[in-house]
């Protein structure tokens, strides 16, 4: 919720981002990088 307040976006749209059920546009994963304070690039590595 604290996401979606800080990007103004409906915090059930995070969910389904989260979740994998919502297409994404780059400009949505560049708004939300930003937020997290993380590269773009980051979102997408699945190593752990």
């Amino acid at each position: 919720m604290k996401l979606a307040e800080k990007v103004d976006m409906n915090f059930n749209y995070i969910g389904q981002i989260e979740r994998g059920e919502a297409n994404v546009t780059i400009k949505t994963m560049k708004i939300l990088a930003d937020a997290l304070g993380v590269e773009m690039r980051e979102l997408f590595d699945f190593t752990f």
